[in-house]
């Protein structure tokens, strides 16, 4: 909805608006990329283990040797790695844009310095 609104009223971009617009769009990331790595990996979060094996001893969807002998893949290993590349760069972003955010706010709040403010805004874009 604040990247709907953000692209179609030109009235309402505001500094503030486009470090939400950012966040937004981080948050989007994570959402997403949650979203893959569930829908691929969904077998492996509900694998049965046969009978016989629970009397041995006890494996869940997390153990390695299960998830090695059930797809030894190298195509899933690198979108398991990309899925996970992404997850991480959303999150770190978010957090980043908030941050931002917070300062934004700070100096043009309490400060009452607009001036700071859109420097502080065009100083995060270099991370």
């Amino acid at each position: 909805l604040i990247i709907l609104t953000y692209c179609c009223f030109c009235s309402l971009r505001t500094n503030v608006r486009l470090i939400l617009l950012h966040l937004s769009i981080m948050d989007m990331g994570i959402g997403m990329s949650n979203l893959i790595g569930t829908a691929v990996y969904f077998d492996r979060f509900f694998y049965q283990v046969p009978y016989n094996n629970i009397t041995k001893h006890w494996h869940n969807a997390y153990d390695v040797d299960l998830l090695a002998q059930h797809d030894s893949s190298s195509t899933m290993f690198k979108l398991c790695e990309t899925q996970a590349f992404f997850a991480l760069y959303s999150t770190y972003g978010s957090v980043f844009w908030t941050n931002c955010l917070v300062l934004y706010l700070y100096f043009a709040v309490v400060h009452h310095n607009t001036h700071r403010a859109k420097w502080m805004l065009r100083f995060s874009y270099i991370f």
